[in-house]
């Protein structure tokens, strides 16, 4: 097939462009003013989409083995397929047509050879062969004329030609002032089957087929060897129809450039072939109207419009329209072209997402359209340049493809979003006049609905029905008519779709399951942060009228379900398109999430809470992850009592697992002991006392649960949104310096664990100086871990650790003047008389480095002062900073200088009532604890005795792991520090069976167990051992000391 285009102008002729296959010749005579068009197709290069183009019902046509357009559906249906011709003078039109089956009225095609529409089955003007399209014996071959949606026969052909499946060859003629001729051939001979004369159409659009079937005609059309020729008149203007000139690429943002010149433009194609005259004509940007200066736009041509200025930074090969001004919206505006009738041949309103590339969208590259057949899909059919320098200005599109790669047209979900309202939602949206059509719609038990409410991208159909739905009842909804798209894609309307009135949700059954706060840098998942929902029922859940509560920010729900044992992304609405259609998405203006954490909850339509979080970056479990890309996953949705542990950065390839289960389900969860975590006074007569884990709000109402010194509260109360805190109220009020104890009897969690530990508190007393002293200090900790500082109080009284501050300080002259302080705790934390605490940013890290006595003695921090390895200040002040209650100045030299390293060696106090200042009242935490004693007794402490000791306990020991005597204490207590110590065992014979400490540091008091074994790890035989320590302090004095003990196997 081949195509060119010559312009006769006082006999010069200028050839412009052949392709292989179909051929298209304008001729342009300056006297006579003639056009010549031609085209042949013999689909012999497989298809009907290029060369020519044919437009229309594309989804119901293919190109056959044999190389013939077939008609392809499966339903019952009309078709059509269009393309461009302009011939009618002289014209000639020659076609093959067959069909396999008898025509009648419901079966039969037309060949339309005039249409100045492309749309066939719409209302038009032009004339059309039928073939077959009435029954038996008389279907024929006969020459129609349309005026709109009037049509009449005005060569009627022999009866019975078409009878009995047509296998047609057809030929239509016509002169110069309007003489037709049809012939019809079934035997290699035109026989002639009428001639007329009708002038009353002169011009012509485009030439088709047409096809009306049944479903079991479905595929039996077949048409092949299009070949038509003739003139046209060219002496009136060239008739401008939509989409004759088309927006087709668009620079908005032209920084940084690719290899652009840095300038806005907007690209026009021209799509007929006609040069069509712009002048005039209007360009609207937003709401700005610019009007096009004397210019035109040739055949099948691009121009690009600039500003004035502007225009000599693009090449001069380059057609182009300057304006005064010229400004787009970076991320997104209207676009319309108008000719000079004020009517819109062409618009698009584009936003940023139609780049479809979160990096491209930053500027530097244009926006391209696919193909240029398929206006009516709107962002589909746009996406970010592919070419090197970031578009393409003046010619074809870097993405060009006339091919159409479109999802599947169908209904993904029917649900009913309360007992009005039934909403059915689209995989594509459509368009607006026929989706708002309530004939469209029925569902059983219901019937029609009363109107139609669609959602802004036509994807969302709201139905609103007089009657109201009823829980128990199945509803069936089916599509009543065809909905297509412009392509002519439709929805298979004898699929039906079942649903209920849904469930009214209880506490927990929906759950927050994934949480994407910090989207930078990218891992894999799209830059945009989101909220996982679970439903973990076998029932569905309206959404309609819920609200997410982030923070202090209250959101709505749009109309939505969450299916059973489903998921949904909860995300921005800007950012629906960045997430796969596979994954169920709700929309909201915005979403904002704190990355160091914040509360989420989430309530339904009632208000009645159904499941919230106060997540934290301690919850992805990882200082690598929780830098941003990774999402944090919960790892058993029925275990929603647990918090931290039930949580943990995904391992997922990209960084998370929106809208799928989770990559960390199913893995190992520790599960903590129910218990309580503090309690502290709120009223004379009321007490909070939080868990660590949530209640079951219904259950705690009974007050009897609880008990205090003896007393039963008369109110008791969950506290929402977590319920993980009770308040109590009691019939008389709580005393100063008295202990109270709080218990709870047959009290669980939410997952049914009983509690495991009461609690005491008191009326809180104001803090003096030395009242609380700084006990131990981690400031150069280990690889991987973080500063610590003990405190401890000394006195009988509670203390409030949300008055107090921890600080740095300077000294100015006496005067200890507190910097960088920080908050210990926002809410009241009771300081228990004669206890230690631990402050620090990341307890579960001490733990793990460390021995913790109570693993409960710790206070997390935002953020802790300064501690500098070398040499710092630390002090406790009150929250007015103008009471100090300890203060200590530490340095590095204060370390035994014995010590291989200092790395993970926190110094302790020695005697608690000595100063804190006093530098010889801090020493080196022995190696034999691991060189750190967070939340207990320190390992170096001043004993006042005279001489130092040992003794064994018990003097009999049996090691037969019946947990009776099975090991031997070896316990020590010195005078002196700066200790360095070894331990070994003898046996009878005086031969060394085992060392137990070698040469190590050792604190002024301990203990160490031996279990019998020797040095192999071999369990000894029966009977008498020694125990031999030997002591030498920093200035060489040594000590030995022997001990006897019995093994008894």
């Amino acid at each position: 097939m081949s195509l060119s285009f010559y312009f006769y102008n006082s006999a010069k002729i200028v050839y412009l462009r052949t392709m292989k296959k179909c051929f298209f010749t304008f001729i342009f005579i300056s006297y006579a003013l003639i056009g010549y068009s031609q085209f042949t197709d013999d689909f012999s290069d497989g298809n009907f989409t290029s060369n020519p183009v044919w437009i229309g019902d594309v989804g119901n046509f293919e190109v056959d083995s044999l190389e013939k357009l077939h008609l392809n559906d499966t339903i019952s249906n009309t078709s059509y397929l269009a393309t461009e011709s302009k011939a009618i003078i002289n014209g000639i039109w020659e076609f093959e047509v067959k069909m396999s089956f008898a025509p009648s009225s419901s079966n039969y095609s037309k060949v339309y050879l005039i249409s100045d529409e492309q749309d066939l089955t719409s209302s038009l003007n032009g004339y059309y062969v039928r073939i077959g399209g009435q029954s038996g014996t008389i279907d024929d071959v006969s020459l129609y004329i349309q005026n709109g949606s009037s049509t009449t026969k005005i060569i009627d052909g022999a009866d019975g030609i078409a009878a009995t499946n047509p296998d047609l060859k057809i030929k239509v003629s016509r002169d110069s002032i309007g003489n037709w001729e049809l012939f019809a051939d079934t035997s290699n001979q035109y026989l002639l089957q009428g001639a007329v004369f009708n002038n009353t159409i002169t011009s012509s659009n485009y030439f088709g087929v047409y096809c009306k079937y049944t479903v079991s005609r479905s595929d039996k059309f077949w048409f092949d060897n299009f070949d038509v020729s003739g003139t046209y008149d060219t002496t009136t203007p060239p008739q401008i129809n939509t989409n004759d000139i088309i927006i087709n690429e668009i620079f908005a943002d032209p920084t940084p450039p690719i290899g652009l010149p840095e300038y806005e433009y907007i690209e026009l194609y021209n799509t007929t072939a006609s040069v069509i005259d712009l002048t005039d004509w209007t360009l609207t940007i937003g709401t700005t109207d610019k009007v096009f200066p004397a210019s035109t736009i040739e055949v099948d041509s691009f121009v690009i419009l600039v500003k004035d200025a502007d225009i000599d930074s693009f090449p001069n090969n380059i057609s182009k329209i300057g304006f005064s001004s010229f400004l787009i919206t970076n991320n997104g505006t209207s676009i319309t072209l108008k000719n000079t009738s004020d009517n819109i041949i062409n618009t698009v309103n584009f936003t940023d997402n139609w780049y479809n590339d979160t990096y491209k969208d930053d500027g530097g590259w244009s926006l391209e359209l696919i193909n240029p057949n398929s206006l009516c899909l709107g962002k589909e059919n746009w996406s970010a340049s592919n070419s090197v320098l970031g578009g393409t200005p003046g010619r074809k599109n870097s993405i060009f493809s006339n091919q159409n790669n479109l999802d599947s047209l169908y209904i993904t979900n029917v649900f009913a979003s309360g007992v009005f309202n039934v909403i059915a939602e689209l995989s594509r949206g459509l368009d607006s006049l026929q989706l708002a059509n309530t004939s469209n719609y029925f569902i059983s038990n219901l019937g029609t609905p009363n109107s139609v409410a669609l959602s802004n991208n036509n994807e969302t159909i709201t139905l609103t029905f007089s009657d109201s739905l009823i829980s128990g009842i199945t509803y069936v909804f089916q599509l009543q008519n065809t909905l297509s798209d412009c392509l002519g894609n439709s929805i298979d309307t004898t699929i039906q779709h079942t649903f209920y009135l849904p469930f009214t949700a209880s506490a927990n059954e929906v759950v927050i399951n994934e949480v994407f706060c910090d989207e930078t840098p990218s891992i894999g998942l799209p830059e945009s942060e989101y909220i996982e929902l679970y439903n973990n029922t076998n029932k569905l859940f309206s959404l309609s009228g819920w609200k997410l509560v982030i923070g202090g920010s209250e959101k709505d729900f749009p109309d939505a379900v969450i299916e059973p044992d489903s998921f949904v992304i909860l995300i921005k609405e800007d950012a629906l398109d960045s997430f796969p259609n596979n994954i169920s998405r709700i929309g909201f203006s915005s979403i904002s999430l704190t990355n160091g954490g914040a509360d989420i909850v989430l309530k339904d339509n009632n208000g009645k809470i159904i499941n919230a979080i106060s997540y934290t970056d301690k919850w992805y479990n990882d200082d690598n992850k929780s830098e941003g890309g990774w999402s944090i996953e919960r790892v058993n949705p029925n275990l929603y009592c647990e918090g931290k542990n039930n949580w943990r950065a995904s391992i997922a390839n990209i960084g998370g697992t929106p809208g799928k289960q989770n990559s960390v389900f199913g893995e190992s969860i520790y599960i903590d002991n129910f218990r309580i975590t503090k309690a502290f006074i709120i009223d004379s007569n009321k007490v909070k006392v939080h868990f660590n884990k949530k209640l079951d709000s219904l259950l705690v109402v009974d007050s009897s649960f609880f008990e205090i010194n003896g007393n039963i509260p008369i109110k008791s109360s969950a506290v929402a949104p977590f319920f993980n805190a009770v308040n109590l109220t009691f019939n008389f009020s709580f005393l100063t310096q008295t202990t109270y104890t709080i218990s709870a009897n047959n009290l669980m969690d939410c997952s049914g664990n009983l509690l495991s530990n009461s609690m005491i508190f008191g009326v809180p007393d104001s803090v003096l100086e030395n009242n609380i002293i700084i006990n131990e200090v981690l400031f150069n900790p280990k690889d991987n871990g973080v500063d610590y500082v003990e405190i401890y109080n000394k006195t009988n009284s509670y203390f409030d650790l949300s008055k107090l501050r921890i600080a740095n300080f300077f000294v100015l002259g006496n005067q200890i003047n507190p910097v960088e302080q920080e908050v210990i705790t926002e809410e009241p934390h009771l300081f228990t008389p004669k206890s230690y605490l631990v402050l620090t940013t990341d307890s579960a890290k001490v733990k793990m480095q460390y021995q913790a006595e109570n693993p409960y003695a710790f206070v997390e921090l935002a953020s802790m002062p300064t501690l500098s390895n070398a040499e710092g200040t630390i002090c406790l002040a009150h929250q007015s900073l103008n009471q100090i209650i300890d203060a200590f100045a530490y340095h590095e030299d204060m370390h035994f200088p014995l010590l291989e390293t200092e790395d993970g060696v926190s110094l302790e106090r020695l005697d608690k009532d000595a100063e804190t200042k006093n530098t010889n009242n801090w020493h080196s935490a022995a190696s034999t604890v691991g060189f750190g004693t967070p939340t207990y007794k320190n390992s170096q402490q001043y004993i006042s005795q005279s001489i130092g000791e040992i003794n064994i306990e018990p003097k009999v020991f049996s090691p037969n792991n019946d947990g009776y005597h099975d090991v031997v204490a070896i316990n020590w207590n010195f005078n002196k520090t700066n200790l360095m110590a070894t331990i070994r065992i003898f046996d009878s014979n005086g031969r060394a069976v085992k060392t137990l400490v070698n040469n190590e540091m050792i604190g002024n008091s301990g203990s160490k167990n031996w279990d019998g074994t020797s040095e192999e790890g071999l369990q000894l035989a029966t009977g008498i051992y020694i125990v031999w320590m030997e002591v030498f302090s920093q200035n060489a004095v040594v000590e030995r000391y022997k001990k006897v003990a019995v093994l008894n196997r």
